[in-house]
């Protein structure tokens, strides 16, 4: 059996040297003879992603992530009326054709009562000065009384429906899932001395200013930095014993 060595000179001196090479190439001021340092910043990039991707989830059932950061909560309104729900936009287009819009969960007499006191209530207060005001006092007052005879309002049956933060169409969260990195709605892109990591979708900055998906003013959980540090061990580990040889 013929087996091919190499010797690699681990003199503190040389390590320092080796140090130095890569430290440089890391911040951006120097060359990369090792060829490591592209694959290191994706590796890098997909590691932090997939940090921030635990994170998601962990703020979209409403709790604590690991930098302290917890979203607001939903509005009723918003649940009931911006979210997607099962059936809902069925019953939605029969009562379009039935000529009952916005009432999707009235039975046809329900309907009925509500456009009586509607009408009624409308002219009443119309006539008592209130001006454009009328239509909502009107319907105000509609709904109050149709809801005691049985009447179900779109944001009474859906607005405490149980769904998470933010994932509603699953399309940020898929953003940050390792690998589909550089494609599509994620952004990894090597930079000297640096590596961009995040996402690309125009609405997620809305959603960012107030749930921040991220926040690197916080001091950077130990976890994480755990993490961090051991792709970066990794890369001198194979790093310096290739600048020795």
């Amino acid at each position: 059996m013929h087996t091919v060595t190499s010797r690699s000179h681990l003199t503190p001196p040389n390590i320092w040297a080796a140090l130095k090479i890569l430290i440089a190439a890391l911040h951006g001021n120097g060359a990369d003879p090792t060829g490591l340092m592209e694959g290191f910043k994706l590796r890098l990039g997909v590691g932090m992603l997939s940090l921030q991707y635990q994170a998601f989830l962990t703020k979209a059932k409403g709790g604590t992530d690991e930098a302290g950061i917890t979203w607001a909560k939903l509005s009723m309104k918003y649940i009931a009326y911006g979210r997607r729900h099962p059936g809902l936009n069925g019953l939605r287009k029969q009562a379009a054709a039935e000529g009952r819009k916005g009432r999707p969960l009235l039975s046809k007499g329900q309907d009925t009562l509500w456009r009586q006191v509607y009408a009624r209530m409308f002219w009443k207060f119309k006539n008592a000065g209130e001006g454009n005001a009328s239509g909502g006092h009107a319907a105000a007052v509609a709904w109050q009384i149709v809801k005691a005879a049985g009447g179900k309002t779109i944001i009474g049956e859906y607005g405490n429906t149980p769904v998470e933060i933010g994932r509603d169409t699953g399309r940020m969260l898929n953003a940050m899932a390792p690998g589909l990195e550089g494609t599509g709605d994620q952004v990894i892109r090597s930079e000297p001395g640096a590596v961009v990591a995040g996402i690309r979708i125009k609405y997620a900055a809305y959603f960012h200013a107030k749930r921040p998906l991220w926040d690197f003013s916080r001091p950077l959980p130990q976890t994480w930095k755990q993490q961090m540090d051991f792709l970066v061990s990794s890369f001198f580990e194979q790093a310096i014993p290739r600048l020795l040889t």
